[in-house]
């Protein structure tokens, strides 16, 4: 007989935790083996990774110990564990362990952020049977939620967990039907942590850089287009606090995607919003998107620079270490400049205002777009239809021979088109938008790596002759960056080599078919 998975029963409000205790002693032979106080404080990343692979992390910290234990979200048993002297911020301050491994790949670039803490008292008890072995353990849980800083939220309902005893399977089904059917409670899914998260009002997985934006076709262009802009502000906002802390370089990452986002939707869905409008909020975002820049390019060389190691004869590998701190330096006074251009008037005033706008009224002064009042479908089947056009025009015109630029040009138009089939993906059917997103991706991905090659090698050679200015003795990292700008160089000409086969991929006559049935204007030449 398999063994029974752990069960939990939240207690209804009329049972206490000690009158629960008095009435299975009445049933049961029971013994408490240990009671004590717990402090658990729940982890994860702001963008719920690891809750979203279906784990819960959590420090636990008992009278001795403080332990990080990794869960299962749907039964609640322990897939990992290791002791730990505190709470750690990043999976690499963890020792290395089984726990350490699991998560690491989940977590990413990303910080672990405490999202609730709950304190309060567990008390473990052993049923015995007639031999006095113990078959089935039971630990009752009563606790009080505090948010990720500390602050009392309120009480939890008392838990009681049944934890089966390996060989007594049967034992354990027993009791649990004896909590059901005789005391009437009720097997609980949520754990605790969806407990504290329902108690301080979180809804698990609230953020994703992700666009999840639901249209409907027959909506005026311009209500859906304030939609969006709306979900993209929203998204920008959330990040600017973990931005101006430094806490990982994905918030300043996906702040500068809403950024780009904004102002693509502002100059490609045109004829919609007033002229005025578009014209002064992409000269305002175009500042955030500068100021932003510096920061999140030294992230970036921060970020791969493990890659770069690695990718260096063995024995160079050492003289490429003096530009990691070389690097950490610069992004230290980068990110002091950007937290005072977050904190600027200038900056707030932007945020402001383009809420105001998106949440008010159109203004009566401002003369809406001749597309404001179409139905979004039509305005987004037009745009699509003429920016996929732009792509395969420009595209089918590169060789060879083709300079770059030709290439840097495909990007940024590709770049248009990926957005704009983001923004309106649910007005068409799922099974032919997607397959057209995923080959479009696969192109950028291409066109992406050719042109960023390029930009690391150039700036590469910029620090490179920056430490060789500073002291003579940083030759050896000139040489190991010289090193790795051919490599780069190299990968680049790769890059560039398969541009064909992935631009063919995506000039494919079954999907240009599914692009006209979906895209093209009623009345228009293709």
């Amino acid at each position: 007989m398999p063994d029974l998975p752990y069960l939990s029963y939240l207690l209804p409000s009329a049972l206490s935790a000690a009158s629960l205790e008095d009435q299975l002693a009445a049933r049961l032979n029971i013994q408490a083996e240990a009671t004590g106080d717990v402090r658990r404080v729940y982890l994860d990343t702001f963008d719920w990774r690891l809750y979203r692979a279906g784990g819960v992390l959590q420090a636990k910290q008992t009278d001795r110990v403080l332990a990080m234990i990794w869960e299962d979200r749907r039964n609640g048993q322990t897939m990992a564990s290791c002791r730990v002297t505190r709470v750690p911020g990043r999976p690499a301050e963890l020792p290395t362990s089984g726990l350490r491994e699991q998560i690491t790949s989940l977590v990413e670039m990303r910080t672990l952020l405490p999202l609730a803490q709950v304190q309060g008292q567990s008390r473990l008890l052993r049923v015995l049977n007639d031999d006095q072995k113990t078959v089935v353990r039971l630990r009752i849980e009563t606790a009080r939620c505090r948010d990720g800083e500390g602050r009392s939220v309120g009480d939890l309902a008392p838990r009681l967990t049944l934890v089966p005893v390996k060989g007594y399977a049967k034992a354990a089904r027993q009791l649990a039907d004896v909590l059901e059917q005789d005391l009437a409670l009720v097997a609980s899914a949520p754990t605790r942590f969806d407990q504290a998260l329902a108690l301080l009002g979180r809804v698990p997985g609230d953020y994703s850089s992700k666009l999840n934006l639901q249209l409907d076709p027959q909506q005026r262009a311009d209500e859906a287009v304030r939609q969006i802009l709306r979900h993209l502000l929203d998204t920008l906002v959330a990040n600017v606090p973990g931005t101006r802390a430094d806490l990982d370089s994905k918030f300043l990452h996906d702040l500068r995607v809403a950024t780009r986002r904004t102002r693509s939707a502002l100059n490609q869905i045109k004829g919609v919003l007033p002229a005025a409008i578009v014209a002064d909020y992409q000269q305002r975002f175009g500042w955030l998107s500068k100021v932003t820049g510096p920061t999140r390019d030294l992230d970036v060389f921060i970020l791969g620079f493990a890659d770069y190691r690695r990718s260096l004869p063995a024995e160079l590998r050492g003289d490429l270490d003096p530009l990691l701190p070389y690097l950490q330096a610069h992004q230290r006074d980068a990110q002091q400049v950007l937290r005072r251009k977050l904190d600027s008037p200038h900056c707030r005033r932007l945020l402001k205002q383009w809420r105001q706008y998106l949440d008010g009224p159109p203004a009566a002064a401002q003369a809406p777009g001749s597309q404001a009042a179409l139905p979004i479908r039509q305005v987004a089947s037009a745009r699509l239809w003429r920016i996929y056009q732009r792509v395969l025009k420009e595209g089918r015109a590169i060789g060879n021979a083709s300079p770059a630029a030709e290439l840097h040009e495909l990007r940024k138009s590709c770049k248009k088109l990926r957005y704009l089939l983001e923004f309106f993906v649910s007005l068409y059917p799922e099974q032919h938008i997607k397959p057209l997103i995923k080959h479009l991706k696969r192109l950028l991905d291409n066109l992406g790596e050719f042109q960023d090659l390029e930009v690391q090698a150039h700036q590469l050679r910029a620090f490179g002759e920056d430490l060789q200015r500073q002291a003579a003795d940083n030759l050896p990292v000139v040489l190991a960056i010289g090193t790795l700008i051919g490599d780069l160089l190299r990968r680049q000409g790769e890059a560039r080599a398969t541009f064909s086969d992935r631009f063919a991929d995506f000039d494919d006559a079954g999907q240009h078919a599914t692009c006209r049935a979906l895209f093209h204007p009623a009345g228009e030449q293709a």
